[in-house]
């Protein structure tokens, strides 16, 4: 399950929290209805190899495990904090957990900047932590984080397959669809699931950054109701495109969903046109509905980066649905069509069957006038 460091390079904040050595769960709890039982009980099933600190100010032992009283008392390597107190004993907890030298911390509570004035103070006072201490927060208001390849769960989904798919969403339950649709097919499985929630600090250009050189991850797909900085999400997305596929889905783009996202995450919807401008220029791929999230970034996950395409050939064993193809292509993607080689274009396939079935080939798939070359699968060996 353990898979490869990329480097022998240090460790940055985001390494420790996606490959931790230890997590501690912070307000663990006996009673399996809790967060703070459930995701002791979700590392454990998962294999996690690293070690599993439950932190309760009781003590005693949840599921074998003993029970520090405090973050201070922990013993043993921890890199990763899920913080499942109440909102306003989260600003204290940070600042225990950048005290005992914990990277990051995972932080699920509700009642931050999405709930009005008395949470927008709370985020506040979590902003000042982070800025006096260092310590990295995904969160608050998240749904978790998951890394498949090392048995880190921190969201609670059993079973999600391992793949090269990682997904960076504002909404746990899009995540959730996602992740049961990639049980549901043996081919999809996921490299990183990162909930981002109201990204009092992390924003997804810095996950987007990280995953760019993240050597399980092949393809990146979004879901974003708004950005905290827009314009530093596009200039990264233009340099990680170069590397591997980014595709995004957004939500917020009418009057309605936009007030829709500021009371889900507190995000900042912008103008749609001006957003989906800038994402062609950084070469993200929009699509329009969720269930074709995973399927464009399994499908993309195989080819190159971009700058890397001389073009996209149709194989097809009838005219009708190469012409639907390449209008898809064309009008819909503006991806451009390309040039067979010799050896492989329509009317010099190399054919094992008799002059009658080429006759019939050509007849059924001819060549239209455009870049692309008609070829049927059938008796050919293009």
């Amino acid at each position: 399950m353990n898979s490869p460091t990329p480097s022998t390079a240090p460790a940055t904040a985001l390494d420790r929290i996606f490959r931790p050595r230890g997590v501690a769960i912070v307000g663990a709890s006996s009673d399996p209805q809790k967060r703070g039982y459930q995701a002791i009980a979700a590392l454990r099933q998962a294999a996690f190899a690293g070690g599993i600190h439950p932190v309760n100010p009781k003590g005693g032992e949840i599921r074998g495990l003993p029970v520090a009283t405090s973050i201070a008392a922990i013993e043993g390597d921890v890199d990763l904090a899920l913080v499942c107190t109440p909102a306003p004993t989260v600003p204290r907890v940070l600042a225990e957990c950048a005290e005992r030298g914990i990277a990051g911390a995972v932080v699920v509570a509700l009642g931050f900047g999405e709930a009005g004035p008395d949470g927008e103070e709370l985020e506040r006072q979590l902003r000042r932590v982070v800025a006096e201490t260092g310590i990295r927060v995904i969160g608050p208001n998240t749904s978790g984080i998951l890394n498949p390849h090392r048995g880190l769960n921190l969201i609670g989904v059993q079973d999600v397959p391992a793949g090269r798919i990682a997904l960076v969403s504002q909404s746990g339950n899009v995540s959730l669809q996602l992740m049961i649709e990639s049980m549901r097919r043996s081919r999809v499985g996921f490299s990183t699931v990162i909930g981002v929630g109201n990204e009092i600090d992390l924003r997804f250009d810095e996950y987007l950054d990280w995953l760019g050189d993240e050597p399980n991850t092949a393809a990146i797909a979004l879901y974003v109701e708004g950005f905290r900085r827009g314009q530093k999400f596009l200039e990264t997305a233009a340099e990680v495109t170069t590397k591997k596929p980014v595709i995004l889905l957004k939500g917020g783009r009418s009057v309605r969903g936009k007030a829709a996202a500021r009371s889900h995450t507190g995000a900042l919807a912008g103008s749609f046109p001006v957003f989906r401008a800038g994402l062609k220029q950084s070469g993200v791929i929009l699509v329009r509905r969720s269930d074709e999230l995973l399927h464009v970034a399994e499908s993309l996950a195989s080819q190159p980066a971009r700058g890397s395409y001389r073009g996209v050939a149709v194989l097809t064993d009838g005219g009708g649905h190469g012409t639907l193809a390449t209008d898809a292509l064309h009008y819909h993607l503006q991806v451009g069509l390309g040039e067979l080689s010799g050896d492989c274009a329509a009317p010099r396939c190399r054919r094992n069957s008799s002059s009658k079935s080429r006759r019939a080939t050509r007849s059924i798939s001819p060549a239209p006038p455009t870049p692309i070359r008609w070829c049927s699968p059938r008796p050919s060996t293009c």
